[in-house]
């Protein structure tokens, strides 16, 4: 029977980056056993926290409260938004930089739907002076009856999208079937008269939010803190379609004419969940945070790259970066063949490739990359 054995890369050479803080390694020491990492089922990885000592900054802060129905659920302090999701970086393996995300619900912006309707600029997001930013995989979503929706605060660009009325008096799958050509005459007296006739099968694109029933536009591609989403005036819109219901929010969920052209229904969720990007920051974070990490910045771990000096490569499990986007603010990540939380000394732990497979397609013959790992036959 086939066997693989790890071997573990060795480097002679002493890394000055692996050297975190004495100071912040037993801060962190003592209280990670106290916290808690969970909220209503979801995960909460530092510097995220609950509880006094628990998160890196107020910033990170996140408050444990209990819904209406008893479960509780999680939320940023200082943004006062429920929290979907929290996600660290992924790892470093190209020059790209990636930052973590927090997923969170968001006001849907409304207009004719019900007589206590908020104006647009009420779904604002202002994330100013935090260490968050709304993320470029977002989308502005609009549906409802001539219906023109547009992002405020992203100038110079100019993100905006108009949705058309659909038929009276149909719903949600008769859109569909209508859009993709089915119908109910058949062609041929062998085939079922109770079954719908589709003439052509283009799901994906004939289902898109492309202006008839619902309509997107994407973020511009930079970065935001402040992004608010509005409806246009339209004295036509409620003349037609669908009772002059008309809303527009921003999202990093999938909509179609499926799920995004009945206005009420979404009206009546009241919320959309957004993506933000995180980061950490300088100005409010003690600097020597980042030093206790122990990880080089993107500059030193490339030069080291460009000089040959791979063994010096293999021990290093994380590495760090300040955003070109805006200054005093960095991200770290775990280096490739490395997985974990690299916002804790020691955080990023060596992956078993013979195990797992995971840079060679799952061939446990052929595992030598950064990381540490190779993998032989025995």
């Amino acid at each position: 029977m086939r066997q693989s054995k790890r071997i573990k890369h060795l480097s002679s050479v002493s890394s000055s980056f692996q050297k975190p803080s004495l100071l912040f390694l037993f801060i962190f020491t003592a209280v990670s056993g106290s916290c808690p990492s969970k909220c209503g089922g979801i995960e909460i990885p530092y510097p995220f926290g609950i509880g006094e000592g628990c998160y890196l900054h107020k910033w990170y802060e996140i408050l444990c409260n209990t819904s209406i129905s008893g479960k509780p659920v999680p939320f940023l302090s200082l943004v006062n938004k429920e929290v979907v999701k929290i996600s660290l970086p992924s790892h470093y393996g190209s020059l790209n930089m990636t930052h973590g995300s927090v997923r969170i619900k968001s006001q849907i912006t409304s207009k004719g739907c019900s007589s206590s309707d908020e104006d647009g600029s009420r779904s604002r997001l202002n994330l100013t002076g935090s260490p968050f930013y709304v993320g470029l995989s977002n989308t502005l979503v609009a549906t409802g009856c001539n219906n023109s929706a547009s992002l405020t605060n992203v100038e110079p660009s100019k993100v905006g999208c108009t949705s058309s009325c659909v038929v009276a008096n149909r719903n949600t799958w008769e859109n569909y079937l209508a859009v993709v050509s089915c119908n109910s005459q058949n062609p041929s007296p062998y085939i079922d008269p109770y079954e719908y006739y589709c003439t052509k099968r283009s799901f994906k694109n004939e289902t898109t939010c492309n202006g008839s029933g619902c309509c997107k536009a994407n973020m511009p591609r930079s970065i935001k803190q402040v992004v608010g989403v509005t409806i246009d005036d339209n004295d036509n819109a409620t003349t037609t379609g669908a009772g002059g219901c008309r809303v527009a929010f921003l999202t990093d969920e999938s909509y179609s004419l499926l799920n995004g052209s009945d206005p009420n229904l979404l009206h009546a969720k009241r919320y959309a969940t957004v993506a933000l990007g995180w980061f950490i920051s300088t100005t409010t974070t003690n600097p020597s945070f980042i030093e206790s990490l122990g990880c080089p910045s993107r500059k030193e771990y490339q030069k080291l790259g460009r000089q040959g000096k791979y063994k010096r490569l293999q021990p290093i499990n994380c590495v760090c970066d300040h955003t070109s986007s805006f200054s005093n603010y960095t991200s770290c990540m775990c280096n490739r063949g490395y997985t974990g939380n690299p916002y804790i000394p020691g955080g990023c732990k060596d992956i078993n490739e013979c195990e797992e497979g995971e840079f060679n397609d799952g061939n446990p013959y052929d595992c030598g990359r950064i990381g540490g790992d190779t993998c032989i036959n025995l």
